[in-house]
């Protein structure tokens, strides 16, 4: 957040603010409050690589630890032949 800050603020001393824009890469932002702190210090954009990160690895986690069941073929044909 102090780098991004102390970049706006240099910006806006050099006149060069309203012709870009900064965009944060950052491992430290994984609360909403986080990525708002950093927007309010100047940033307009952020990368939150850790945030996805550790958010790929927990799916790929559970999706190993609970594979995909399939559905029981007893009750499809139950339904299948019951009367309408």
């Amino acid at each position: 957040m102090l780098a991004v800050g102390a970049v706006h603020h240099h910006l806006i001393k050099s006149g060069l603010r309203m012709r870009t824009s900064i965009i944060a890469e950052t491992a430290q932002a994984w609360s909403t409050h986080h990525m708002n702190c950093l927007v309010g210090f100047g940033a307009h954009a952020i990368h939150p690589y850790l945030l996805w990160k550790a958010v790929r690895h927990h799916y790929q986690q559970v999706r190993a630890s609970h594979p995909r069941e399939q559905p029981p073929t007893a009750s499809l044909g139950a339904c299948n032949t019951a009367p309408l």
